[in-house]
């Protein structure tokens, strides 16, 4: 057998040469579940779909895939819920963009009636002056 822990993922091949063309299975740690059976046994597994049963040489192999494994979890859960933020937070700002976009456009309306009324109060004004000339 022959395992490849890259990026959070667990990818199991028959053998090293395998590696080029075919994946025999590929567990994402951040959602595993990884058990000791006994000294040399372990389990990985998602929950689900695919289960890894592991066995190393002695007691202490299988602690430092164990380690490895828990540790490479740990990394991908973190990288998972940052990606969770910055979705999160890619979303704020969409609506943010969206909130400010209908500000802009219903103070437009409002400048637009404001310059109506300014215009319409200045053509008053014009015509009021030209009646008190008229007058006095």
């Amino acid at each position: 057998r022959w395992c490849v822990l890259n990026s959070g993922l667990l990818s199991y091949y028959r053998n090293e040469a395998e590696m080029a063309h075919t994946c025999r299975g590929t567990i994402n740690l951040a959602g595993a579940l990884i058990d000791t059976i006994d000294s040399l046994n372990f389990v990985i597994s998602n929950g689900g779909t695919q289960t890894f049963h592991m066995q190393a040489s002695s007691e202490i192999e299988r602690q430092r895939w164990v380690t490895a494994l828990e540790l490479a979890k740990a990394k991908a859960v973190k990288m998972a819920e940052a990606e969770q933020q910055a979705s999160g937070s890619w979303e704020e700002l969409t609506g943010q963009s969206a909130n400010a976009e209908n500000l802009l456009s219903s103070m437009n309306g409002k400048l637009e009636n404001l310059l109506s009324c300014n215009e319409l109060v200045t053509k008053h004004a014009h015509q009021l002056q030209r009646q008190l000339t008229d007058l006095g």
